[in-house]
């Protein structure tokens, strides 16, 4: 892995953080930020206020005119689907009852409509405030990481495993990934969503960019990572796409793209965001969608035949797979 860039401190406590960097594997097509936090840092990267610690997004508020029509004409050329049950059950057997759980579920606002259309939602995460709004949505709630999920939910099987903007998020995301496939059902699905690094707006801003956002994000992919991540273990992948376009467009987007550009940039010139959403909008109509979105989400099935296989088959799959998945996440 070679250094990408760096950044000067965490732009949320710009007073009371270190400068980290930020190390690419250009043959995995994936980065890491280092050096790697130790796990009892990791509560302070959330202070209070972030967003998964109320119901709703608190920073909402009415576009302006400009915002608006730069939304709509980013929704007229944006072709994508959305993170939706219907979208979910398309890959699922009809008719039969679902269940899902969510590594890292946030806030669990995002599982509301999943449990509305009949999954049973299970969600695990660490943040306690997080935890304390989840649980007021979901069927089930417990504390914990991907990376500890087997042990959380110890024998409990799921149609569906979710990792979605987690997965970034995670100090050992091979492991996380081989935590969320021994949850699956024989058959199962495994989802995997994260800020998408092939994306203009990463390669532009680097640190600078909304998602980008260290130290909350430790782990930066792109569609070629993804797909390796879950190619080491015969899994067979459905669906990779992008989502997320008008978004970048938002009022919302582009003033945190200049607030994290005033504290990491602070003897810079002020950031011309508007201009450049303006100019990324130009663009996006040339562009390749991995270019366009600023999210890359994977849908792979567990084949029924490895899920049953014996345990002794089983234990040795699992060790080449999580040894072959280190290796394409590897560290610099």
């Amino acid at each position: 892995m070679e250094f990408r860039f760096r950044v000067p401190c965490d732009w949320r406590s710009p007073n009371n953080s270190d400068p980290r960097e930020v190390y690419w594997c250009e043959s995995c097509d994936y980065g890491q930020v280092w050096p790697r936090p130790e796990p009892d840092e990791i509560r302070a990267f959330y202070p209070d206020g972030y967003y998964t610690h109320s119901e709703f997004d608190v920073r909402a508020h009415r576009p302006s005119w400009m915002s608006r029509v730069r939304q709509h004409l980013a929704w007229r050329t944006s072709k994508e689907q959305a993170d939706t049950p219907e979208f979910l059950l398309s890959f699922l057997a009809y008719g039969r009852p679902h269940s899902l759980c969510d590594l890292g579920c946030g806030n669990g606002s995002a599982l509301v409509p999943f449990r509305r259309a009949g999954f049973k939602v299970v969600g695990v995460e660490p943040d306690e405030q997080a935890r304390s709004v989840a649980e007021k949505l979901l069927d089930e709630l417990h504390d914990g990481t991907a990376e500890t999920a087997s042990a959380v939910l110890p024998g409990r099987q799921f149609s569906c495993v979710r990792l979605c903007h987690s997965l970034e998020h995670c100090l050992d995301p091979a492991r996380a990934i081989d935590q969320a496939i021994t949850l699956l059902a024989p058959g199962g699905l495994l989802m995997l969503e994260t800020p998408n690094c092939a994306a203009r707006g990463f390669a532009q801003q680097e640190g600078c960019w909304p998602w980008t956002d260290i130290p909350r994000h430790l782990n930066f992919f792109t569609e070629k990572s993804l797909r390796k991540a879950c190619q080491v273990d015969g899994l067979e992948i459905e669906a990779c796409d992008f989502r997320g376009f008008g978004r970048q467009m938002s009022d919302d987007w582009l003033e945190e793209e200049a607030r994290i550009d005033a504290v990491l940039r602070p003897d810079g010139p002020p950031a011309r965001v508007r201009a450049r959403a303006w100019l990324n909008l130009l663009a996006s109509a040339f562009a390749p969608r991995a270019r366009k979105y600023d999210s890359v989400y994977l849908i792979a099935r567990l084949p029924a035949l490895q899920a049953t296989g014996s345990s002794t088959e089983a234990g040795q799959t699992d060790r080449q797979a999580s040894a072959g998945r280190a290796s394409a996440l590897a560290q610099p």
